[in-house]
């Protein structure tokens, strides 16, 4: 059997009121209707009850791919250090390692411009 829909509870805000809850909701990275449900849950001291809220995550493709990027270095450094860890020669292992030591700077440098971007 189908679940009922919820009630729609409307209310209305002064302008500066409603810019305030959009600018803090957004600050939350949340929308203004989202937000202002948590605060009326919590007034209620119905937080227990709430349902979890996601939050909208800034260049969120990017960060996917960085974390992917992150993965694929990991990796590869285990692959560095089991050969070497085996017993095996070391020939070469020094250009791997100072290229994955480059691609991981330039992955925290990219990761780092889309927080700090984020922030402004």
């Amino acid at each position: 059997m189908a679940k009922p829909p919820s009630p729609v509870i409307g209310f209305r805000l002064d302008p500066e009121s409603a810019k305030l809850l959009a600018e803090t909701a957004a600050a939350h990275g949340m929308d203004a209707a989202p937000y202002a449900r948590v605060l009326v849950l919590k007034g209620l001291g119905a937080a227990a009850n709430m349902m979890p809220v996601r939050r909208r995550v800034l260049h969120a493709a990017e960060l996917r791919q960085l974390l992917a990027e992150l993965g694929r270095q990991g990796s590869n450094l285990n692959q560095i250090a089991r050969h070497l860890n085996g017993g095996a020669p070391a020939n070469g292992l020094r250009t791997a390692i100072a290229q994955l030591d480059s691609e991981h700077a330039a992955c925290l440098r990219a990761v780092t411009s889309l927080l700090v971007g984020a922030a402004q």
